[in-house]
């Protein structure tokens, strides 16, 4: 048989001629299921969220003969299969490859669909076919699986299936998600009066179980605490922990529902030791005065100690009564128990309730986690919320974590606690029905674990919801009781969230205020470039003027205390010699306290505090500001340190324009920001002519100096809106912001000039350097990055034959466009089109 012949290559060809048109996932899933028949196959595509699949295309073609109708299969499209119930979607998603043998899907089908008239065609458990079943990878992470099954199906059809996944996964970028919300919750119906005697059983028959789930601090693997998760065996209607808190909204029994998996999560707390329990909690049922009493009940019968309980408070609706939500929690508080906000990032925990909560601890949704180490976004999210957190005081645990990389990613944006698959799996300390994969442990397996414990060191705080400090009459933690380790050790915490160097300074400002009150603050940092004091931050009714004031390093008071490096108290500023009055402010009688901020070697700037009145600081008050000096320096150079590898991560050393990892990163994403806004984008890629000969002559010393003569000449012709980067060698890219070819060709203009008027070094072999400069525009001659860079690649080949030193316009785009790699670039002949070239004289 010719290869043109085998259909297998003639589903992949249709399917690569069809895909990258269609920017609907569903019409895409559709598409590919469709083409499954000629091969004579059956198809199905589920999406992944959480541990549920949801079919959301499905493809039963009548010749094939099969049990399942055409005309029912359809009805399977939005049903909702628990991953763990069927061996076809369980392997793909959890090992991420392709899986072929038995479905292993009939016994969850039949207790889904078993009020339907499905049931009667679908085989005995022992008659199941064969079923290939391979992931849909989206940004390193499974995102749905495409399944098989027919009389096609055959190992040597695996890497065809696999192919058409590889196709699929473009239809599945977070912008092009199917929209499975629209599918009822519980599909298909089941009768209300079934449903309900099911539930009835389970809770009558005390069938409710709680395995528990490992919290650990991430840079050392120790336990924390367990979380509790609902377990049960499962029935015909109910066989997921959400199916059944679905189900028990849908009969109005959610309240007797919680309080039975609470029952079941506090009967395990004495098995786990100095670690914490993490019990789940709908707030509805806190929200009821009965369900509190129960909760109290509760605990008291299984003999724990509240201190030891954290309540996950979980929203499946919107809160409408924040203020009563805000007492509940007092209350709570007031019980010994600590609190938790489930699922941040998604569903209803909402920013507004954490922030009036004040929870102890914040867990991040699953969703935010997922590929967290090659998703920027995902990355600045919770970098955001460490910030968050950091701010009202609570700790931040990650939730879904999978792989090594992700777990290493979040030690370093400074999350300290996490759970998963990695960090561990479920355990039941007694054998379950229905759940025999899971591994039962004893006491001696939790006495085995190392555990770090956190109640001593998260307090409740006690103020109240919206209190802010005050300047001038509140206390510092040393004096309210509460202790300045505490409050050291709270500051530690939410400066260490905090990675922006710029930020860290307002952080760093709230914090000093809580540790010593003030009238006045002003923060400076040292620019040892221009040796001056530049104000960073101020507050009080002179801020403006103390934002104003830049001075030298050695200035006055503060360049005094500055280069001795340890914090002056100064009872009277008028009587310093030193003293120097801030330009536009009164002179009155104040204390003045000021503290160095010293990182090691590195002096990084002062903090300046404040007060009306003489000799307003007490010597305790000038030792916890030296101790929060400590502990904010330190913080503030971490900060520093990691925006500089970030910089570093993204420039070129040499000439310290971006590299082709920033042009990657950022490239793409001003190319979807032109194309939401409706604004054009241009490319310049600029090739320096005999370049060779520099570094031949005058040595790669003489090279390096002119391309950094260059980069410097790029940058200042562009506008600041613009930026420059330097793609390897002597080739460099200028990424034109709301500019269309015309536009462009004006700016390479400009660089043209520019080039030539550079200075060169004596001996580096050329009378004057010139540049070929190609110019591709977006959306006329691309729409992606990589294909625009080609572009202007060819164009400027094309000025280089032109005779060099000019300007070449990209050709339209050709089905022979050539793709640029960005990390080894290779030079190509220009495409037969030939581009415009412009002639300069």
């Amino acid at each position: 048989m010719r290869l043109s012949d085998d259909p297998r290559l003639t589903t992949l060809t249709r399917l690569g001629q069809r895909l990258p048109g269609i920017g609907n996932a569903e019409a895409a899933a559709l598409e590919v299921v469709r083409a499954m028949a000629p091969l004579g196959l059956a198809g199905a595509v589920a999406t992944i969220h959480a541990d549920v699949a949801v079919i959301v295309a499905i493809n039963v073609p009548s010749e094939l003969g099969l049990r399942l109708p055409a005309s029912l299969a359809t009805r399977l499209v939005g049903m909702r299969i628990p991953l763990e119930g069927v061996d076809a979607f369980r392997h793909p998603v959890h090992l991420r490859s392709a899986y072929h043998g038995p479905a292993g899907a009939v016994a969850t089908l039949r207790s889904l669909n078993s009020a339907s008239d499905l049931t009667q065609f679908l085989p005995s458990p022992g008659d199941e076919g064969a079923v290939i079943s391979v992931p849909v990878m989206s940004r390193d992470r499974v995102s749905a699986v495409v399944a098989a099954w027919g009389p096609g199906v055959s190992d040597e059809m695996v890497p065809t299936i696999e192919a058409a996944a590889a196709m699929l996964a473009a239809a599945w970028a977070p912008d092009r998600q199917p929209d499975v919300e629209r599918f009822p919750t519980l599909t298909p119906a089941r009768p209300n009066a079934r449903l309900r005697r099911v539930l009835d059983s389970l809770l009558m028959d005390n069938s409710i179980a709680a395995a528990v789930q490992p919290i650990i601090r991430l840079h050392d693997r120790s336990v924390i605490g367990y979380e509790a998760l609902a377990r049960f065996p499962p029935r015909a209607q109910v066989r997921t922990p959400d199916e059944l808190f679905a189900s028990a909204s849908s009969l109005n029994m959610q309240d007797r529902v919680d309080l039975a998996c609470l029952r079941a999560a506090l009967a395990e707390a004495p098995k786990l030791g100095e670690a914490d329990l993490f019990v789940n909690v709908l707030i509805g049922t806190l929200l009821d005065r009965a369900g509190m009493a129960a909760l109290n009940d509760a605990v008291r019968e299984a003999g724990v100690d509240p201190r030891s309980v954290v309540l996950e408070f979980s929203e499946r609706e919107p809160v409408t009564d924040l203020a009563r939500l805000q007492r509940i929690a007092a209350e709570v508080r007031a019980g010994g128990f600590r609190i938790a906000v489930d699922d941040a990032g998604a569903g209803h925990a909402s920013m507004r309730v954490i922030a009036e909560l004040r929870p102890e601890f914040i867990k991040v949704d699953r969703s935010l986690i997922h590929a967290v180490d090659s998703d920027r976004a995902r990355r600045a999210l919770v970098v955001a919320l460490l910030s968050f957190s950091g701010h009202i005081g609570a700790r931040l645990i990650a939730e879904g974590i999978e792989t090594e990389a992700e777990r290493e990613m979040l030690s370093t944006l400074g999350v300290m606690f996490g759970q998963g698959w990695l960090p561990g799996m479920p355990v039941l300390t007694a054998a379950l029905d229905g759940h025999d994969r899971v591994e039962v442990v004893d006491a001696a397996w939790f006495a085995r674990q190392h555990v770090s414990r956190t109640r001593e060191i998260l307090q409740p705080d006690t103020a109240g919801p919206g209190d802010a400090p005050s300047l001038r009459a509140a206390a510092p933690p040393s004096l309210r009781g509460r202790g300045l380790p505490r409050a050291l050790s709270a500051a530690a915490l939410a400066l260490q969230n905090e990675h922006d160097p710029v930020r860290i300074v307002g952080v760093m400002a709230e914090l000093m205020l809580g540790v010593v009150p003030v009238s006045e603050m002003a923060i400076f940092a040292a620019d040892y470039e221009t040796h001056r004091m530049v104000p960073m931050y101020a507050t009080g009714t002179d801020r403006d003027e103390l934002l104003a004031d830049s001075f030298s390093l050695d200035a006055g008071l503060t360049g005094w205390a500055f280069a001795r490096g340890r914090p002056e108290n100064v009872p009277d500023t008028s009587k310093h010699p030193l003293a120097r009055q801030v330009p536009g402010t009164p002179v009155v009688d104040e204390s003045l306290l000021l503290i160095p901020l010293v990182a090691g070697e590195h002096k990084l700037g002062i903090i300046n505090c404040w007060r009306l009145g003489l000799g307003q600081f007490s010597d305790r008050e000038v030792e916890a500001a030296s101790l929060f000096a400590h502990i904010a320096a330190a913080a503030w150079r971490n900060a520093q340190l990691y925006s500089e590898l970030l910089s570093a991560a993204m420039t070129d050393p040499l000439t310290r324009l971006y590299n082709s990892r920033w042009l990657r990163d950022t490239g793409e994403r001003d190319l979807l920001r032109a194309a939401r806004e409706g604004k054009p984008l241009s490319l310049l890629l600029i090739d320096l002519d005999h370049f060779k000969r520099v570094n031949d002559g005058g040595g790669h010393a003489a090279g390096d100096l002119v391309l950094q003569r260059v980069a410097a000449r790029l940058r200042s012709t562009v506008r600041g809106m613009d930026a420059v980067v330097r793609l390897g060698g002597e080739e460099f890219v200028a990424l034109l912001q709301d500019c269309d070819a015309d536009g462009a060709a004006v700016v390479a203009e400009a660089v043209r000039v520019a080039v030539r008027d550079i200075a060169l070094p004596e001996g580096c072999g050329l009378p004057r350097l010139t540049a070929s400069i190609g110019i591709a525009a977006y959306p006329e001659h691309a729409g992606d990055l990589e294909p625009l860079i080609a572009a202007a690649d060819r164009a400027m080949y094309v000025a280089k034959q032109g005779g060099r030193d000019r300007i070449t316009r990209a050709a339209a785009p050709a089905d022979t466009s050539t793709i640029v790699n960005l990390r080894k670039r290779r030079r190509r002949r220009p495409a037969a089109t030939r581009p415009v070239v412009l002639r300069v004289e």
